[in-house]
């Protein structure tokens, strides 16, 4: 039994002077403290800003790669509508990606399809707009032929 009381009555006291250390020290222990990234919980709603951003920041650069791809090209209209369809192809896989998440979503928390259809047509949507853009510079290039 006093064994009992003097386990009882050290644990608790050996846990708050490990506490009352300081933080600041300048001392190393040795030990290597990983910690382990905080698992944010995904919604459609985080899903579809996170893949509206990454479309809306991608299209810029597809222009600019559109533009120098169809400067260093023959200039025939096949060849900058081929140049077009691969810009708006890797805009595709990016909202692709991001309906794949939309999709796991419903499928963990069980959802009915038609929320997660709804989700996945606003995405889809951002990716038409955005696409068009790229489709503008092609047919601005392509009206001068």
């Amino acid at each position: 039994m006093k064994k009992l009381l003097i386990v009882v009555t050290c644990v608790p006291l050996a846990f708050s002077l490990v506490a009352c250390g300081e933080s600041n020290s300048s001392e190393t222990s040795g030990e290597v403290v990983t910690q382990e990234p905080e698992k944010v919980e995904k919604t459609y709603e985080s899903v579809l800003s996170d893949y509206t951003l990454q479309i809306q920041n991608a299209v810029p650069n597809l222009i600019n790669e559109f533009n120098t791809e169809a400067d260093a090209s023959d200039g025939s209209i096949e060849s900058l509508a081929e140049i077009s369809n691969n810009k708006v192809q890797d805009l595709a896989k990016i909202c692709n990606d991001g309906v794949s998440e939309m999709a796991e979503i419903m499928y963990d928390k069980g959802d009915e399809y038609e929320v997660y259809e709804e989700w996945a047509n606003q995405l889809q949507n951002v990716y038409m707009s955005e696409a068009n853009k790229i489709q503008d510079a092609y047919m601005s290039r392509a009206s001068a032929y």
